[in-house]
């Protein structure tokens, strides 16, 4: 390809490349955490000259036990697509109240829905049994109700109204 090509070709892709998000392929260690999620991206891609529609949720580390060095760490919680529909109708189940959605609008509502839940999630390591790599998942496993927690630093009950002391002697 000439200089000339090269050149060409650079200039016309510059808006995918504007366009593209960076994917963080960082995943906590094995545990319990709980996660905000943060954005769900959706797209398509092709596979096999087919066309794949995909979902991804990226998520806040929020709280956990000894994360204190992950405290506020954002990766991919979920990447969902319609090559594997099992895996996503398990993950959506959870954040749908344990309803499993009837159809892959309903599924694309509550994927799309989900930024900012909070949600308990196993990470967990495999051994693929196909290929023998190691894959580290993220597994939803609660939906934390967060709307009566007092914000931090708050009082939990209201104040009770001071009545000023009273000079008993007169």
């Amino acid at each position: 390809m000439s200089d000339l090509n090269f050149s060409q070709l650079l200039a016309e892709q510059n808006q995918a490349y504007q366009d593209a998000k960076e994917f963080n392929d960082w995943m906590p260690d094995d545990g319990e955490y709980v996660i905000a999620i943060t954005a769900c991206d959706t797209g398509v891609s092709m596979k096999d000259e087919i066309p794949m529609l995909w979902w991804k949720h990226t998520a806040e580390i929020v709280a956990g036990e000894d994360v204190e060095s992950v405290l506020g760490k954002v990766f991919t919680s979920g990447f969902f697509t319609s090559k594997g529909f099992g895996q996503a109708k398990s993950q959506t189940k959870v954040l749908n109240g344990g309803d499993t959605p009837e159809t892959v609008e309903a599924l694309n509502e509550v994927l799309s829905a989900s930024v900012g839940i909070v949600v308990k999630v196993e990470i967990k390591t495999t051994v693929s049994k196909k290929n023998g790599r190691e894959y580290t998942n993220c597994y939803y496993r609660e939906v934390l109700d967060t709307q009566d927690a007092p914000e931090e630093g708050a009082n939990a009950e209201p104040p009770q109204e001071q009545t000023p002391p009273q000079d008993i002697d007169g």
